[in-house]
């Protein structure tokens, strides 16, 4: 997973308002040079969406997100994913996700959090929301305080300040939703979203 999220640098978190327009989706990110995706649990088509992915032929590694229970854990691994990602630290949410072989990287936004997975051993950690809880600043007093974790920043994460974030020693690659909006997904707008997402590669390409 450490290859991955470190070849991907920045991973879109979308959010679905079906299953149908997953493969043009990735189709339009894949485009773009964006081959790793977060669909997030947010909607009920989060699922079906994952599994025509994973059926798909296309070259990309699919993260589910927001995982919230135990039963997530199954569901997504169910699904096909390759890696989840969770907005918080449980303890069981983890241990169920080690149990199936299901790649779990937990949300966190203290040092007291980050601790607590780390004891669980996960060492690849979201920084999550980044932008509420001292953003690079608070990456850079991590990166003294568990020089061998690392992290993917998330929320409030624009084009504004994404560079500056994925240059933080510690950092894997970035998430966001911005690069995903919803409402291009409904009117199915994928030219549009090629190009955000490949202005925001070449952001970090600097």
């Amino acid at each position: 997973m450490h290859e991955i999220l470190t070849k991907a640098k920045i991973i879109p978190v979308i959010q679905l308002p079906n299953a149908h327009c997953i493969i043009p989706l990735a189709e339009a990110l894949l485009e773009a040079g964006i081959d790793t995706l977060e669909i997030t649990l947010r909607t009920q088509c989060a699922l079906q969406a994952i599994e025509t992915l994973a059926k798909s032929n296309l070259p990309c590694h699919i993260a589910a997100g927001t995982l919230t229970s135990t039963q997530h854990c199954n569901d997504v691994k169910n699904a096909g994913v390759d890696f989840a990602v969770s907005p918080g630290t449980n303890v069981a949410m983890l241990q169920q996700a080690q149990s199936i072989s299901l790649p779990l990287i937990p949300g966190i936004a203290t040092a007291t959090e980050a601790l607590t997975a780390i004891e669980q051993n996960c060492h690849i950690l979201k920084f999550f929301p980044a932008n509420l809880y001292g953003g690079t600043k608070m990456l850079a007093n991590f990166n003294s305080f568990f020089p061998s974790t690392h992290f993917i920043p998330t929320g409030g994460i624009t084009t504004a300040n994404a560079s500056e974030y994925y240059q933080q020693a510690n950092v894997l690659a970035i998430g966001g939703s911005w690069l995903t909006p919803i409402k291009l997904i409904e009117e199915e707008k994928w030219p549009e979203i090629t190009k955000i997402a490949t202005e925001a590669l070449s952001l970090l390409s600097h």
